[in-house]
């Protein structure tokens, strides 16, 4: 992965997601509610955190299905909704620091086709620095 990603580790529901994120200095999403950045994953990265049902319930947008998982709540961005959820925690490895830090993030859930360019992830880039 080139320089301009990070790794970054969530922990939710007992269970853990590693992932690459492209750093996007564009990337000015937040929780209307929070005012927390919001890191979009691939849906695929949360296999092991959510069933198959689940985030099928998830991607067409059921709320009302007893799949869809408590803990999502729906935003509004420019394309649409984006489901977002608050992990338990979030720890991201800065650039050329061998250390990571924890920070309070929401995640948003991308179920579209390909990568961002070649990561799982966007992250903002507030979050690097």
């Amino acid at each position: 992965m080139a320089s301009k990603t990070v790794s970054v580790s969530i922990s939710h529901r007992g269970k853990t997601a590693v992932f690459d994120a492209l750093i996007d200095s564009g990337n000015l999403l937040s929780d209307p509610i929070s005012g927390d950045g919001i890191i979009i994953i691939k849906h695929t990265k949360l296999n092991d955190i959510y069933s198959v049902d689940q985030l099928d319930a998830i991607k067409s947008l059921d709320v009302l299905s007893e799949k869809f998982p408590t803990g999502i709540r729906l935003i509004s961005s420019g394309d649409g909704l984006i489901p977002i959820f608050r992990p338990k925690s979030v720890m991201v490895k800065p650039l050329r620091k061998n250390s990571k830090k924890d920070i309070s993030v929401l995640i948003g859930i991308d179920f579209s086709k390909g990568s961002f360019g070649g990561a799982e992830g966007l992250i903002p880039a507030q979050y690097v620095e």
